[in-house]
């Protein structure tokens, strides 16, 4: 047998792609058929992008089904994984490549996000694996240590910060670049400044950390960037 998960909005019919328009704010509504029915009202919610891309996962999961369960495609795990985007960036392409030489054709997703949402994704089941930072200890989930990430901050020549230390009071006037709350990087950020009880003028943020370091490598201010990333 098989099975039709619909998602309706605000009549324009099915949502198939990222592309269609969020609604304004979204009431998620089972009907007796099994549809989903939206109903728009007010302004974007952070509530309701996140359940449209819970929806839509369970789209594509129902899709995959589907097909295995016509013989459209040779039923194959998926392993889904998440990565911090410094682990995505040193170490998953290696781990791939072994994983390649231990199965054959292995098929897996990879989703690179902030280690907290990675953490809320793997106890929701999103992912099978999750390789991130500051994990806090769960009964549901086992943490594995594999290795410890080293911060040192980039600042641009063009400054004249000659010393090879610096310290909160020498950075506390800068324009200081991170990730958002309440990524790992950004706590251990206001903890350094902290421990001197000095608190940065001015926190930018960016959602990427190679973008973060050359942000901060433009003359613009400083950044607190996980060795990995600059060496």
């Amino acid at each position: 047998s098989t099975f039709t998960v619909v998602l309706t909005c605000c009549g324009v019919g099915p949502l198939r792609t990222h592309s269609t328009p969020l609604p304004n704010s979204c009431t998620f509504v089972v009907g007796d058929a099994g549809a989903m029915d939206c109903v728009a009202s007010g302004t974007p919610t952070a509530l309701a992008v996140a359940i449209l891309g819970d929806v839509e996962r369970m789209l594509t999961q129902a899709h995959l089904v589907e097909q295995r369960a016509t013989g459209a495609t040779p039923a194959r795990t998926v392993l889904r994984i998440g990565a911090s985007e410094t682990f995505a960036i040193r170490l998953l392409p290696d781990i791939l490549a072994e994983l390649a030489r231990e199965r054959e054709d292995p098929q897996v997703t990879v989703t690179v996000d902030l280690s907290t949402r990675l953490e809320r994704m793997l106890l929701d089941h999103a992912v099978d694996i999750a390789f991130l930072a500051d994990p806090r200890v769960s009964g549901r989930i086992r943490i594995v240590p594999l290795w410890t990430v080293e911060y040192v901050w980039v600042v641009a020549r063009s400054l004249e910060l000659k010393q090879e230390v610096v310290t909160p009071e020498m950075l506390a006037n800068l324009a200081i670049f991170t990730n958002d709350l309440p990524s790992p990087l950004h706590t251990t950020l206001l903890f350094w400044f902290g421990l001197r009880g000095v608190v940065p003028r001015r926190i930018n943020t960016c959602n990427t950390l190679p973008v973060i370091a050359r942000l901060a490598g433009a003359g613009t201010g400083a950044a607190l960037i996980p060795r990995e990333i600059v060496d």
